[in-house]
């Protein structure tokens, strides 16, 4: 929640002031929907539950739950309405991930993880020195580190099948 819902919490605060009582007022209320499956129904708990006691301006909807649509009932839309799936669920520089998991993004998707050192590297220079996304230095050191201590690391693909518990089309 801290690196999806409250970013965006914060943005809409800084666009649309309702802390000051408008949100009592007028009812007015800021409406973040979140793409969750209904079968990671879970996830949303502890979400609303902390956007419910911190932010009661903001309302969480989560419209696939609600409508009862699961993971695979949303891939099937995407594949009817004539779209490619993405396969590759979650974000590719999501802070909660093992060091394996950039590793394997490094190999796999190239592109997605300059991205990450990027975002990384900005966040170091705009921030906090001691932030990284690993929380143990600067993402290429701690890949490199996490490489050196293994005689044979996993296929990289396996590593990506693990991510979130759920099946991948690798």
């Amino acid at each position: 929640m801290a690196y999806k819902v409250q970013p965006v919490s914060n943005l809409l605060n800084g666009l649309c002031d309702l802390r000051r009582g408008r949100w009592e007022q007028e009812g007015v209320r800021h409406r973040i929907i979140v793409g969750i499956a209904a079968d990671e129904r879970h996830r949303c708990d502890g979400m609303s539950r902390a956007i419910d006691q911190n932010r009661p301006w903001n309302e969480l909807l989560y419209p696939m739950v609600e409508h009862g649509i699961t993971r695979a009932d949303a891939e099937r839309a995407i594949h009817r309405a004539g779209w490619e799936s993405p396969g590759k669920s979650g974000c590719f520089c999501c802070p909660f991930q093992p060091v394996s998991h950039y590793w394997a993004i490094s190999l796999l998707w190239p592109d997605l993880h300059r991205r990450s050192v990027e975002m990384e590297a900005l966040a170091l220079v705009a921030h906090n020195p001691k932030l990284s996304l690993t929380g143990r230095g600067p993402l290429g050191e701690v890949i490199a580190a996490w490489v050196a201590r293994r005689e044979r690391p996993p296929d990289p693909r396996d590593v990506i099948a693990g991510g979130y518990g759920l099946k991948r089309r690798w």
